[in-house]
């Protein structure tokens, strides 16, 4: 009876074995993956050294520090706007720096300073110029040392807008479970501390390495952001996420939606995944939030109308090319064209496009001239050519953002025009929103030509020159 039992252990004993060295390699993979991402939940970035980095911002920007609870110093930038401004604190996503040169900060915090808020920027222990080591462990101190820094730069918790993106919004959820009451919050691609860094392994490395995450890697913080959004009394709030979201469950997101409508805030979605709306709210305000600094904040600094609409066209238009055509620069502001004027609200969405093409000219493709972006402005044309632009975030995932000319298009039908006039708009948006100065000529017994302002000349675009 003894001799069956002792047969039945062998095998086991041997599978054991022979599953045990399988997995080694498995478990180094996977301690090197944990290496990658707990830290980074807090990630690391490539950096200039402040007075560097100081320099695109807006003047007057000055350096500035903070001492953390674990007695690290936090570097980072201020950048100060009239006086009494509200502060909005920056609490970047992981790998985010204000020293990034690849982030584009200095423009987000120059169009807040139009708006009448100054801005604070402080690095995560051991990002950028931060001393010490990350850790997700550092994140509920960093973020109380931030707040503590802004309040006192503002004289109130109450003049404090919390600008959170990403791993910023769990923080935000730390602070606010712990007692802080800034007096509004604007929560971009938020996701929850308990299982971000699992999706995160998912999505970048593969589903193994989301089962080995589970067994390894700690949550990146326990405070819940549905339950911290309805502690203390209601404020401004603000949510935008992403329509394709990977790093965080849908129903969680159906409920962040439900308590920000409950207290009466905005909930917005924008098209793309994570990393995209990443890169759109680190370079330059995605519309939404134009429109929250400027209307939904009541106690925050007042535009009129013709202010806020200038303050837009400024943000969709941008600076214009440093060949500027022999003109009044105002004239590439004028939206009016003969068949209506053109919506801003589309130019803005094109906006987030186009600017970031003209950045990142290395990575344009298709698009060169305006002869090419009016004939991809061409239904039919858009299904095999796209504007497409690809950035490489810090902690070197690649995103690869499109622009969809057929969308665009219809867009314009959508708001009542047709025909030529359909395409004209269009076509003056896309220039538009790339910077490159244009102007209608009209005659009463010719269609109205487009001109673009190219090699120092204007360039007819449309009707599209013969040959």
């Amino acid at each position: 009876m003894d001799e069956p039992a002792a047969t039945s252990r062998r095998p086991r004993g041997r599978r054991w074995i022979l599953g045990f060295i399988a997995a080694v390699p498995l478990l180094a993979l996977a301690i090197r993956w944990s290496e990658c991402i707990t830290p980074p939940a807090v990630a690391n970035t490539k950096t200039r050294a402040l007075p560097e980095a100081r320099q695109p911002y807006p003047d007057g920007t000055e350096m500035t520090s903070t001492q953390t609870p674990a007695g690290e110093t936090l570097r980072g930038l201020w950048v100060p706007a009239e006086p009494n401004a509200p502060v909005v604190l920056h609490l970047l996503g992981s790998g985010g720096s204000c020293a990034d040169p690849l982030l584009h900060l200095a423009e987000t915090a120059r169009r807040l300073r139009d708006l009448g808020y100054a801005s604070l920027f402080l690095d995560y222990t051991g990002v950028g110029n931060s001393t010490g080591t990350r850790s997700t462990r550092n994140l509920a101190g960093d973020a109380r040392a931030m707040f503590d820094a802004a309040v006192a730069r503002a004289g109130t918790e109450r003049r404090v807008v919390i600008r959170a993106l990403s791993l910023g919004t769990i923080a935000t959820a730390s602070l606010l479970r712990d007692g802080a009451r800034p007096g509004a919050l604007v929560l971009l691609a938020p996701v929850r501390g308990r299982d971000v860094a699992v999706r995160f392994a998912a999505e970048v490395f593969g589903r193994a390495a989301s089962l080995a995450a589970w067994a390894l890697l700690a949550p990146v913080h326990d405070a819940e952001l549905a339950d911290a959004l309805q502690l203390g009394a209601s404020r401004p709030l603000l949510v935008v996420r992403p329509a394709d979201e990977p790093l965080a469950d849908a129903d969680w997101l159906a409920q962040i939606e439900a308590v920000t409508h409950a207290r009466g805030g905005r909930f917005a979605v924008r098209a793309g995944d994570h990393f995209r709306l990443g890169v759109e709210s680190t370079e330059l305000f995605v519309p939404e939030e134009l429109a929250f600094f400027t209307e939904g904040i009541p106690w925050g600094p007042r535009r009129d109308a013709a202010t806020r609409r200038e303050l837009r066209l400024d943000w969709a238009l941008g600076p214009a090319a440093a060949d500027l055509p022999p003109e009044p620069a105002a004239q590439r502001r004028v939206l009016d064209d003969p068949a209506g004027a053109i919506p801003l609200d589309l130019l803005e969405s094109s906006a987030l496009v186009g600017r970031r093409i003209r950045r990142l000219t290395p990575f344009h493709i298709n698009l060169y001239n305006a002869s090419d972006h009016v004939e991809l402005a061409l239904p039919g044309y858009a299904n095999r050519y796209r504007t497409a632009v690809s950035v490489t975030l810090s902690n070197g995932i690649g995103v690869r953002q499109r622009q969809d000319f057929d969308a665009l298009f219809d867009r314009v039908v959508e708001r009542g025009y047709a025909g030529d006039d359909a395409l004209r708009v269009t076509v003056r948006i896309i220039l538009k929103s790339l910077g490159i100065p244009d102007r209608v000529r009209s005659s009463p017994d010719a269609p109205p030509i487009v001109e673009a302002w190219e090699d120092g000349a204007w360039q007819q675009v449309l009707p599209k020159p013969a040959g």
